[in-house]
Formats: structure tokens, C-alpha cells, sequence
């Protein structure tokens, strides 16, 4: 348990860090005085530096099998990356392990459609990440996780600062593990199975 509340503090600090670095403002263009401008316009594409309800996001995602917490930021053009840190549980629900798992993910999304009315904002998205924790995999033990992440969802931005999101985020991963003195490598299944569950997030956006 020192292991997993450490890795949990150490990611915590890590999502903390990038925050604060992507919060700090930007410095203009110079020589461009209508960059300012620019930046806040929005084309029927949806190609704009940020989407109607602010370029960043940080809230709470759940489902069956894992809780965390979410910080996303919007990039130029039809793409915004998202990082965060969560509590897997899933061994614990479906096979009665005891040993939850912690995983810090980062995720590139590429926006695809997105609709606009007068409540907000719908925007259909997908992208590639990156996953590492530590945790159990079925009635397997405790063991180091790295894999890929293959995500999909779907945000609606209220013209409020609130945004709700729902994503399937799959990961094709290794899971290395300790067992009589000796370490075994597998497959993340965990990964595969679990992460087709719809996960649900409620965010701020700012």
C-alpha cells in the first residue's frame, strides 16, 4: 500500500505541474495585432485555437471499473489533448481482488464533427494515448501496466462552464507481474475488456 499511495502522490503532482504550466498565459504575436482576435474566432469547421466553452477543462470521469480526475487543454485547429489520474477497481468488482490499481493516462484527441446550438456545443472526437499504473489484472497479482490507449467520446460544452463527456477508452497493454520470487509478462486484459465500459466525466471549463 506504500507503493500505491507514493504513485498516486507522484502522479497527482505530475497532472498539478502540467496544469500550472498550460494555465500560465501566452505571449502575443508580435507584429500581428489581430492575433488576439483570431485566436477567439471560431469557423462552421470548428478549426479555432478554442471551442466555445474554453480552451481548458478539469473535472471527475467514473465508470464501472475505474474514478479519476481529468485536466484537458485545447490546441489550434481540431485537436485537444487530455492527461489524467484514476483508481482502477475493476479487478476488485468482477474478480474479488482486494488490490485496486492506479493508472495516469494521456490522451491526443483529434476533433472529427461538432454541432453547434443555442445550448452549447457537441463535439464528436477520437486519438491515441499513452497508459502506465500499477495494479491487478483479473485474479492475477499486483503488477507494473504500459500500454497503448485507443479513445472515443463525445463532449456537449453548455454555453455554462460546465461540460459533460462520455468516452470508450480501450488500452492494448502489458501488464508485468510478480509471482514465487519470479516476474511473469502478459497481457493487459483489464485493459482490453474493461476499458470498452462507457466512462462518464462532469467537468469546468475555464
Amino acid at each position: 500500500m506504500r507503493i500505491l499511495r507514493g504513485a498516486i502522490t507522484v502522479l497527482a503532482a505530475a497532472i498539478l505541474f502540467v496544469a500550472d504550466i498550460s494555465a500560465r498565459p501566452r505571449t502575443a504575436t508580435s507584429g500581428n495585432p489581430d492575433s488576439d482576435t483570431a485566436d477567439n474566432c471560431t469557423t462552421d469547421s470548428g478549426t479555432a485555437d478554442s471551442q466555445s466553452a474554453g480552451p481548458r477543462t478539469a473535472g471527475a470521469v467514473f465508470s464501472f471499473y475505474r474514478t479519476g480526475i481529468e485536466y484537458g487543454h485545447t490546441l489550434k485547429g481540431k485537436a485537444f489533448w487530455n492527461i489524467g489520474i484514476g483508481v482502477e477497481y475493476g479487478s476488485s468488482v468482477f474478480y474479488r481482488n482486494l488490490t485496486p490499481g492506479v493508472s495516469l493516462d494521456f490522451v491526443y484527441n483529434y476533433i472529427l464533427r461538432n454541432w453547434k446550438s443555442a445550448a452549447g456545443e457537441a463535439v464528436l472526437y477520437a486519438g491515441p494515448g499513452l497508459k502506465v499504473g500499477y495494479g491487478s489484472d483479473g485474479k492475477e497479482n499486483a503488477g507494473l501496466i504500459l500500454g497503448l490507449i485507443g479513445n472515443l467520446g463525445f463532449d456537449f460544452r453548455f454555453q455554462l462552464p460546465v461540460t459533460i463527456s462520455v468516452a470508450i477508452k480501450p488500452s492494448l497493454g502489458l501488464h508485468l507481474r510478480g509471482e514465487d520470487n519470479n516476474f511473469s509478462l502478459g497481457l493487459y486484459r483489464n485493459g482490453l475488456i474493461l476499458g470498452l465500459t462507457p466512462e462518464v466525466g462532469i467537468k469546468y471549463s475555464f
